[in-house]
């Protein structure tokens, strides 16, 4: 059976590669970022 997943950090990436998904469908960028210069796409408070 192929088992696919997605994705939404790193640490979830590497939980499915232990877990032998085949492949990862769709990863969010936005964690990859360093927080130092990551932006929020939500509006100021």
């Amino acid at each position: 059976m192929k088992v696919f997943t997605n994705a939404d950090t790193p640490e979830d990436i590497r939980d499915a590669r232990a877990h032998d998904v085949q492949r990862v469908g769709l990863t969010r960028t936005e964690s990859c970022a360093r927080p130092s210069t990551a932006t929020s796409m939500a509006p100021p408070p």
